[in-house]
C-alpha cells in the first residue's frame, strides 16, 4: 500500500513491483514516514498520485540523502512516476540503490560532505499548485546538477553495510516530458505534505526488528568426507571453462511504454524546473486507486 497524507499517494516500486513500506507512523497532520528495504544494484521509481479533494494540481520534490533530486507536476486526480533526474525533457539517470562507500579514518577527523542526518532517506515535499498546459510546445526546463554518488563516509560513522542512493547511466525517453505554467500555492520551504521513506538493506532492518525476519537456510550443502589428498591439476583442467559459464545474463529493459511527467519551476528563480511527464509514457504505470 503507498503512504497516503491529506489526498496525496506515494509509493516506491522496483522491477515493477511496490517495495512494502514498514512501520508507518503519522509524525504530525502533515508528515508521514515509514521504513522500507533496500537492494544494492537495483533501480527503483517513485509514483505519486494526487487525490486532493479540492482539485489543486500538485508539484512534488524528491529529496535523497540530502541531495534535492527532481520535481514533478501533476494535475488533478493523476498519477505520474518519477523514474530519475532528467538531463533533457528526452534522456533521463535512473534512481538506485548502492552500497555506501567507507573510507578509513585518515587523521582528517572523518570529515565528509554527506549529510549523516538524511543518509538513508528519501523525502517527497508536496506542494499545491494550479497547473496549466503550455500551448506553445514543450517549455523551457532548466536542469540542475546532482550528485551521481555520494563521496565516502569514514568508517568510524557505523554505518558499515549501510546503502545510498545513485544515479544510474543516461537513458533515452520513449516520450518527451514537458514544462507548464505553475503558480504554487505553498512555498517549496513549506510543503503541503511531507513523506519520508528510510531505507537499508532488509538484514539490517531485520536485525532491528522494524521488519520481520525471514527464514535464512540452514541446508548448507556440507562438504563430504576429506580424502586429505590435494586435488591433481588434471582434476582441475576445466574448472577456468565451468566459472565462465556461470556468468549471468543481464535482463533485457522492459517493453512497455507509458507517460512521461511534467517538471515544475517551483519558484520565480531560475532554478530547476519540475516537470510533466504524460501518465502513459512512465514506464510501469499502475492505478494506485484500487489499492
Amino acid at each position: 500500500m503507498p503512504l497516503q497524507q491529506l489526498g496525496y499517494q506515494v509509493s516506491l516500486y522496483s522491477d515493477g513491483v511496490e517495495i512494502p513500506a514498514y512501520k508507518v507512523e503519522n509524525i504530525n497532520d502533515n508528515t508521514v514516514t515509514c521504513y522500507i528495504p533496500s537492494d544494492a544494484g537495483k533501480e527503483f521509481t517513485v509514483k505519486f498520485r494526487n487525490e486532493q479533494v479540492v482539485g489543486y494540481g500538485a508539484a512534488f520534490y524528491t529529496h535523497m540523502d540530502g541531495r534535492e533530486m527532481q520535481g514533478l507536476s501533476v494535475y488533478p486526480y493523476e498519477s505520474t512516476t518519477m523514474k530519475g533526474v532528467y538531463e533533457t525533457l528526452s534522456s533521463i539517470r535512473p534512481f538506485e540503490f548502492a552500497r555506501l562507500k567507507l573510507k578509513e579514518d585518515d587523521g582528517d577527523g572523518g570529515e565528509t560532505s554527506v549529510d549523516m542526518a538524511k543518509l538513508g532517506l528519501i523525502e517527497v515535499r508536496v506542494c499545491r499548485a494550479t497547473l496549466i498546459p503550455n500551448e506553445f510546445g514543450a517549455g523551457e526546463y532548466r536542469p540542475h546538477r546532482v550528485q551521481a554518488e555520494l563521496d565516502a563516509v569514514s568508517e568510524k560513522a557505523k554505518k558499515v553495510g549501510w546503502h545510498s542512493v545513485s544515479l544510474g547511466r543516461t537513458k533515452p525517453l520513449a516520450i518527451a516530458a514537458n514544462v507548464p505554467h505553475i503558480t504554487y500555492i505553498d512555498p517549496k520551504d513549506r510543503p503541503y505534505a511531507t513523506f519520508r521513506f528510510r531505507y537499508q538493506p532488509r538484514e539490517l532492518l531485520e536485525d532491528q526488528g522494524i521488519i520481520p525476519a525471514r527464514p535464512r537456510s540452514a541446508t548448507l550443502t556440507s562438504p563430504g568426507p576429506s580424502s586429505g589428498k590435494r586435488p591433481r591439476r588434471d582434476d582441475l583442467s576445466d574448472r577456468p571453462h565451468k566459472r565462465h559459464a556461470s556468468v549471468k545474463a543481464e535482463p533485457g529493459p522492459s517493453a512497455r511504454v507509458k507517460r512521461e511527467a511534467e517538471v515544475v519551476d517551483l519558484t520565480g528563480r531560475r532554478e530547476p524546473s519540475p516537470i510533466r511527464v504524460p501518465e502513459g509514457a512512465q514506464g510501469e504505470v499502475i492505478d494506485l486507486t484500487d489499492d
